[in-house]
């Protein structure tokens, strides 16, 4: 084993305590101090050690070349072994960046499981992978590496993109470019193409805009579109995710939620917004967690949307749709609730995940199926307004309150708040329960036929009184149901897919 490849691994197996501390959080203004007196602070708010491993891993990777970058890519990778040299090809070919403009940083991360064989044959991948970024580095000096073999029930997606963000920090205090708009991107390992001009695009955005989050799109590669309900359930959920927090409706969505496949933020933002939280959790809530922080910083004015595209692996989409169609219990929000014990979806590329998809073409796009994969988001929408209606309730203020303060993640806000409704409205008359549910349902559909596509639309939406507000009891279509609400009129300008 080499000397450097040594110095990664030793690395890799420090575990400082990390922590979130919502205290660090700092109001954004104009007068805030600088980019780098923020980075400063914030970084040396942590711990000694993981400052000081964040500077091994600098000093193993920097010392081939003069760091004068202005955009920090962090890229985390579990089980990517297969595409890490696509991702430096593509970061490779950007127009008008040298090799001293960027710094491109793999967090390639593995948590074992005790006496699994699945764990030992992730190990052997995540041995490669270090091999795999090392080699990289001789071709694209760019290239950094940071290794991370996490403790049982410490590792996942949260921890390991606090890394790569406070990694880009640190490699952002030892630029000795001092007049550029520095920002951090971040990506996934499944990430499958990015336009030349894609950090060119983001430096555009960040000289109109300075200190701001700007998420970028996330698109799907032409083979979707071979499964039509593949290619509904995609756009639905690209078009639910964005249209939310865009919308002037949202309450306590934190506007844009940040999407970590492809989103920039400029280093002073994540310094005040006190970074990511690396708490594990069951689902994958950072993203969530991370937009409500930015919100709190600094509000709607400082988050954007750009149509910078990049083109990522649906796999975990395919899976979703999959299950929905042949019956078996699982959707989006139960696949993400339990995002870390779903670890097999990794276990194959593109490739193999590319040969899935002529199956569910063989699944018709009738109006059943079509409501099938949608209902998922049209439950988030309908919670949504949920929050609008129960808002001034008792005990509602200080379940938000203690989301915003990291004593609850995403998923257990969602149920503390459900609970909440349903002692609520189990004090109500049941003719006044059913006004509130026609209303809540009509409100409902309606945001959600705005906010989807314009090729699909849905006329009701069916409820029973028992379970109006379980996730599971929402229904889209014409199924049987005690009460159903109705669309609007669509005037011709929308069609059911059939």
């Amino acid at each position: 084993m080499d000397h450097k490849k040594a110095l990664i691994l030793e690395l890799s197996l420090m575990q400082p305590a990390l922590a979130y501390d919502p205290t660090r959080r700092r109001a954004w203004t104009s007068a805030s101090p600088s980019p780098a007196e923020c980075a400063r602070e914030y970084l040396y708010s942590q711990p000694c050690d993981y400052r000081n491993e964040l500077n091994g891993f600098y000093t193993v990777n920097a010392r081939r070349i003069r760091n004068h970058a202005k955009y920090y890519v962090f890229v985390v990778c579990y089980n990517e072994l297969a595409n890490l040299r696509r991702i430096a090809e593509m970061y490779g070919g950007q127009l008008g960046i040298s090799a001293t403009d960027l710094v491109l940083c793999y967090v390639v991360n593995f948590t074992p499981e005790p006496g699994s064989a699945k764990s030992a044959r992730d190990y052997d991948v995540f041995c490669q992978s270090v091999d795999s970024v090392l080699d990289l580095q001789r071709d694209y000096p760019f290239v950094h590496l940071l290794a991370k073999q996490f403790r049982p029930g410490e590792g996942g997606l949260s921890r390991a993109r606090k890394y790569g963000m406070d990694y880009c920090l640190h490699c952002f205090l030892m630029s000795t470019n001092v007049r550029a708009n520095h920002f951090i991107v971040s990506n996934e390992g499944d990430m499958l193409s990015i336009p030349v001009s894609y950090l060119l695009s983001y430096d555009a955005v960040f000289s109109a805009t300075g200190d701001s989050f700007v998420q970028g799109a996330v698109h799907y590669p032409e083979e979707v579109k071979i499964a039509p309900l593949l290619d509904a359930y995609t756009r639905i959920r690209e078009s639910v995710h964005l249209g939310q927090g865009m919308s002037p409706r949202h309450l306590n969505l934190d506007g844009i939620m940040p999407i970590g496949r492809n989103y920039a933020i400029s280093p002073k933002l994540v310094a005040l917004s006190g970074g990511i939280d690396p708490i594990f959790s069951a689902g994958a809530e950072d993203d969530l967690v991370f937009g409500a922080d930015l919100q709190i910083v600094g509000g709607d004015k400082l988050k954007q949307h750009s149509p910078i595209p990049l083109t990522t692996s649906p796999r975990r989409e395919i899976m979703i749709v999959r299950d929905l169609l042949e019956g078996r219990n699982s959707d989006a929000k139960r696949v993400y609730e339990n995002f870390h014990s779903i670890t097999d979806i990794y276990d194959h590329n593109w490739e193999w995940y590319k040969g899935q998809i002529p199956a569910l073409a063989e699944y018709p796009a009738t109006c059943r199926n079509t409501a099938i994969i949608a209902n998922q988001f049209y439950q988030w929408v309908h919670r949504t307004v949920a929050k609008r209606h129960f808002a001034d309730t008792d005990g509602f203020g200080d379940i938000i309150t203690r989301y915003r303060q990291h004593d609850i993640a995403y998923w257990a806000r969602e149920n503390a708040l459900l609970e909440l409704y349903r002692c609520e409205v189990g004090k109500m008359p049941v003719h006044e329960r059913l006004r509130l549910y026609h209303e809540m349902a009509n409100e409902a559909l309606a945001w959600f036929n705005d906010l989807i596509p314009d090729d699909i639309w849905f006329e009701a939406a069916t409820f029973t009184l028992e379970s109006c507000l379980a996730d599971a009891a929402v229904d889209l279509g014409s199924v049987a149901a005690e009460e159903t609400a109705h669309s609007a009129d669509p005037q011709s300008r929308f069609e059911r897919l059939s």
